[in-house]
């Protein structure tokens, strides 16, 4: 009788270690996002301005493939007052980008959006246009699905969602942010 209790103790314990091991095995990559270019420009004659933000997501793992199923970017204002907006979507371009292929890691995969911000009196005043051009920083939210393939072994559908504070956008329309640009420090994303 004792044979037998022993004996379910230890086939239990094997197959813990199994399921174990086999989530370590297929857990996904640890990937990180970053802004590693945040612009505006000014549209010619009329009161847009342009916002464009490069996203770098890097994958780590050598063992670990990513797929990015999709990707949504808001442009956030952290001092957001009463009746202005909280938020503002930004296009990924092209807008075909996704879903993408599988990439294997070590790789830095660069996602580009474009958001427009059209400037009425009340952004002048004290909106986005007023933190835009006063040099104030936003918070850029990432939200991401993912798809990671360990081997040949494709992994559920994660959802991603990061924040980038204090991104200040270099305005491109001005002649020195090119010396601005070359010195423009990545803004770490966390979440």
């Amino acid at each position: 009788m004792n044979h037998y209790i022993l004996a379910g103790l230890c086939g239990t314990l094997m197959v813990s270690a199994v399921v174990t091991i086999t989530s370590v095995v297929l857990s996904p990559a640890q990937v990180t996002f970053s802004v590693v270019r945040a612009t505006s420009m000014q549209v010619m004659l009329s009161n847009v301005t342009n916002l464009m933000v490069t996203i770098a997501v890097y994958n780590p793992s050598r063992r670990c493939q990513a797929r990015y199923q999709s990707v949504s970017i808001n442009l956030k204002n952290s001092s957001t007052g009463a009746g202005t907006r909280s938020s503002i979507p930004a296009n990924v371009v092209p807008a075909d980008t996704f879903p993408m292929d599988y990439v294997r890691g070590p790789n830095i995969t660069r996602i580009n959006s474009m958001a427009g911000l059209v400037e009425t009196q009340k952004d002048r005043a004290s909106g986005y246009a007023y933190r835009l051009h006063s040099g104030a920083a936003f918070t850029v939210e990432v939200t991401a699905q993912v798809r990671f393939k360990i081997g040949v072994t494709p992994t559920r559908l994660y959802d991603m969602k990061v924040f980038c504070p204090g991104v200040v956008f270099i305005d491109d329309n001005n002649s020195s942010s090119t010396a601005q640009l070359a010195n423009q420090q990545n803004f770490n994303c966390s979440g």
